[in-house]
């Protein structure tokens, strides 16, 4: 007898998710809702960009039955924008066709030699600028080569063409001084001179503070660290063109 009440019991339950599948499948959509997740209320994303976007490659989703959506198109068209970092796609019983978007958030932005310019996340994604909007972040420049992006608008720093430039270096540079609250603030450039060397632009003071090769950076940043917090309030230190670090356990001055 329990096994009848099991059967017919098992038997309705499927049945009622059929319904409720098909139920939501003839659901009309009659609204969409663009959420972009980013860490100002301005970045290189627009929400009614987005949504045209959407409208093109759906020729108008409202009116249409979730049944005749093709989520998967809908997601890769979307993920042809390059400053999009992640996304949700998906539509409720209520009609409304949801749209949860994550902008890639740039640690620093790079020029190249021939002054071609790209942004770099904390995760290594190479992406292009915007000319709707320009975040205040890391600037690196100097005697630095690397090739511009391709037609799809994205790379990564893991990828044959700029695996072995200096923008592997740059990145492992500016992470480690954006996990530094001090040196994060205080630093404003990376610069890589004809040496290949690294030099930074403090917004203290005129001088600027020579790295050298990352050999050693932590206790060198740590070395940089001790100088500005004894140093911030000395006037002595305007009169300084240089701050050398590039030797162990020496903080080399030169002034203007």
């Amino acid at each position: 007898m329990s096994i009848l009440v099991w059967t017919i019991s098992i038997a309705g339950l499927l049945l009622l998710l059929g319904f409720a599948r098909e139920n939501y499948r003839n659901t009309i959509v009659h609204d969409m809702h663009i959420r972009i997740n980013r860490p100002a209320n301005q970045g290189f994303l627009d929400a009614q960009s987005i949504e045209n976007e959407v409208i093109k490659v759906t020729d108008s989703l409202i009116g249409k039955q979730v049944k005749q959506l093709k989520l998967d198109r809908i997601k890769t068209h979307i993920h042809t924008n390059p400053w999009i970092a992640k996304s949700n796609v998906s539509t409720g019983i209520d009609g409304v066709f949801r749209i949860q978007l994550y902008e890639r958030v740039a640690l620093l932005r790079a020029y190249n030699s021939k002054d071609y310019t790209v942004y770099i996340d904390e995760n290594g994604t190479i992406f292009p600028t915007s000319p709707h909007f320009t975040p205040r972040v890391l600037i690196a420049s100097g005697y630095i080569n690397f090739p511009k992006l391709s037609k799809k608008g994205t790379a990564h720093l893991s990828d044959s063409l700029y695996i072995n430039t200096k923008l592997t270096e740059i990145h492992t540079l500016a992470k480690t001084l954006q996990r530094n609250e001090f040196l994060e603030a205080l630093v404003d450039q990376i610069y890589v001179n004809s040496l290949g060397e690294y030099e930074l632009s403090p917004k203290l003071g005129r001088a600027t503070v020579i790295i050298g090769s990352l050999e050693n950076l932590d206790e060198k940043l740590a070395n940089m660290q001790l100088y500005y917090e004894k140093s911030a309030h000395d006037t002595e230190m305007l009169n300084y063109r240089s701050i050398n670090l590039k030797f162990r356990n020496q903080i080399v001055c030169t002034k203007i």
